[in-house]
């Protein structure tokens, strides 16, 4: 078997800015000479955020994924790749960027069988063109460690200390392999720091430096549950203390994504999905289904998610403009506040109940 290689460019600084190249990347610490550009002045004007999914994720964001084991956390994740490389709305969250993104995804764990057919059902149940797969192999790159480490080649653990083996690798990955969106599953695997003291967070401050201008997604595990625990749908913030590790790893990311699967009352399989976020407002639970058997492709089930029966009531027989009149109309006959309103109006489109048609908002009725 032949060895894997990996071919990564030096780290050494350039001396000419070459036009169409990157710049030389600049690391070590800030001298006070150099603070002047990072202070805020509160009247001067904001470069704005440039937004990759709508309520979710944001250029330079740095997500936790959450979930348990064998919960479908890599099947949705690598659907979410694949949306994003194809510049696609994802589960309800529309995609707002101006081009499809490119993503590498450093796969620590999967099989290339399992990994083919995940890819395989996910591009049928998306009905995808030749060009969209033509467009999605050109953007989408896995990166598959397990094979290398198969190979008998050592994948460099993340670097979270000055001098730690492996900082020159992981320094020339990202030109190497450059990218909008950097996705990591697992998170566990990546490093050999302590998950429960304060390492995790000088580890998570390198990996935003080392991927510093991308958006960053990394899968993290789970505790087990004991029989106290509340059900994500139940509870999302709770639900998210049974992360494994310190919670340094919660308050320093931007974005928590929290999955969970269980089985409803019809024996069918549904995967809740909530997120909650440093700067935007919570995205309640909401559940998901596979479109078919073996389809590997989760679709938004169509029902009324818990706790919004009274704001989906309020707005019935209403003539709803747009979603200002919606919250409105929450606010006054549901009894909730004007942001609570507007997240329920949110909630309600994401999962389709209430849709955009001839220019105003219309109510669907719930699945039986």
């Amino acid at each position: 078997m032949p060895k894997a290689q990996i071919v990564l460019t030096s780290s050494r600084p350039q001396t000419k800015n070459v036009r169409g190249r990157r710049p030389p990347r600049v690391v070590g610490d800030i001298t006070l000479a150099e603070l002047q550009p990072y202070i805020f002045e509160a009247h001067a004007p904001v470069q704005p955020e440039q937004v990759f999914y709508e309520g979710l994720i944001t250029k330079g964001d740095l997500t936790v994924w959450l979930g348990r084991e064998k919960h479908r956390k890599s099947n949705l994740i690598l659907q979410f790749a694949i949306c994003a490389a194809l510049g696609r709305d994802f589960v309800g969250f529309r995609f707002r960027h101006d081009r499809p993104l490119k993503v590498v995804l450093i796969d620590f764990e999967s099989k290339d069988g399992s990994l083919r057919q995940r890819i395989n059902g996910i591009e049928k149940a998306m009905k995808l063109k030749t060009a969209d797969i033509t467009t999605l192999h050109a953007n989408l790159k896995i990166l598959k460690v397990r094979n290398i480490r198969k190979a008998g080649r050592t994948f460099p653990k993340f670097p979270f200390k000055e001098k730690q083996d492996g900082l020159e690798f992981w320094e020339n990955l990202p030109p190497a392999m450059p990218a909008d969106l950097y996705i990591i599953d697992p998170l566990r695997t990546l490093h050999s720091a302590d998950e429960n003291d304060s390492s995790i967070e000088a580890l998570l401050s390198e990996i935003q430096r080392i991927f510093r201008g991308a958006a960053v997604v990394v899968a993290h595990h789970m505790r087990k549950p004991n029989e106290n625990t509340r059900t994500l749908a139940e509870d999302m913030r709770a639900w998210s203390e049974g992360a494994r590790g310190s919670s340094a790893i919660k308050a320093h990311s931007d974005v928590i994504v929290l999955q969970e699967r269980s089985m409803n009352d019809k024996g069918e399989e549904v995967v809740h999905l909530g997120v909650f976020l440093k700067d935007g407002p919570d995205v309640d639970p909401f559940p998901l289904m596979e479109s078919d058997n073996q389809s590997f492709f989760w679709e938004i089930s169509i029902v009324l998610p818990q706790g919004l029966e009274h704001s989906y009531e309020a707005l019935k027989n209403r003539y709803l403009k747009d979603r200002a009149a919606a919250a409105r109309e929450m606010s006054q006959r549901a009894k909730v506040s004007r942001a609570t309103a507007y997240r329920h109006v949110g909630a309600l489109i994401r999962v389709g109940l209430l849709k955009e048609e001839a220019n105003q908002l219309v109510l669907k009725k719930v699945a039986a």
